[in-house]
């Protein structure tokens, strides 16, 4: 509870920033669109590229009754909205669009955690990883502005509970692979619990085994040897945020890398 309580009055505070450039406060002023700027959103309505209606329309979403709801109408908003028109018509913008993207993403746990039908839940829970997923992407493809770089921690971790949650464990360790971002603590320690559960990729496998028992285990199962391999490899040189740590804890939890190379799941040569 204290963690969202954090989470909620960062988000606030970054909308408090973001507002007071919108009113006058940004070093380089933002020409507006009057027309534009008056058009009150709706959930089903015709998006505007501007900054304001993108601010109104996240407060709209979080006028809707409850977090289903509010999941819903942030859903709509931001499937019409097309990025490359953002990126050209607004580009200020984007930090706003983060935001929404960011709203969207917890409003689907929120709403995940509200049901009490297993069904509904876990396909919010599934709507919440791909949402994470391609925010993921949204960020490492926008070259790390800064104006939204700091989404991409809270992202991540977040994606790694909830690909836990749904037990996507080889997604996960693929999404970390293909990462230039340097990762979190949280997340490194979500990758091994991935990794260590490969024989079922649900993050759950083997989590109580000893390590000397997992990798007895990966001399016939090499796919298993290459991701525990992988994991080494980024842990060898970054980017990590605490590599020193994370190395003690990949010692610990993961077999040591085989003394012969392995590419693609099978010994080299």
């Amino acid at each position: 509870m204290r963690g969202s309580v954090t989470k909620s009055v960062a988000a606030w505070i970054f909308i408090a920033c973001l507002a007071l450039a919108e009113n006058g406060y940004a070093a380089t002023p933002v020409q507006k669109t009057p027309s534009n700027s008056a058009r009150t959103p709706s959930c089903d309505g015709a998006p505007v590229y501007a900054r304001t209606w993108l601010f109104q329309a996240h407060a709209l979403i979080l006028q809707q009754q409850g977090a289903l709801n509010q999941s819903r109408c942030a859903d709509k908003i931001v499937k019409a909205l097309s990025r490359s028109a953002l990126k050209a018509q607004c580009p200020e913008c984007i930090p706003v669009y983060a935001l929404v993207l960011n709203e969207l993403a917890d409003l689907k746990r929120k709403a995940a955690d509200d049901s009490a039908d297993i069904n509904v839940k876990q396909d919010l829970l599934t709507d919440e990883l791909n949402i994470r997923i391609d925010f993921n992407d949204y960020l490492l493809d926008s070259n790390s502005a800064q104006s939204i770089d700091s989404f991409f921690e809270k992202n991540f971790n977040s994606l790694g509970d909830v690909a836990e949650f749904t037990r996507a464990g080889l997604k996960f360790h693929n999404i970390t692979l293909a990462s230039s971002h340097p990762l979190s603590d949280k997340s490194v320690r979500a990758w091994i619990k991935a990794v260590r559960s490969c024989s079922a990729w649900d993050f759950k496998f083997s989590q109580d085994r000893a390590v000397a028992d997992i990798a007895a285990d990966y001399t016939t199962n090499r796919v298993c040897a290459h991701a525990a391999m992988e994991v080494h490899a980024r842990l060898a040189d970054g980017p990590v945020a605490h590599l020193d740590q994370m190395r003690r804890v990949a010692a610990r939890d993961l077999p040591a890398p085989r003394s012969q190379p392995m590419q693609h799941g099978r010994s080299a040569p």
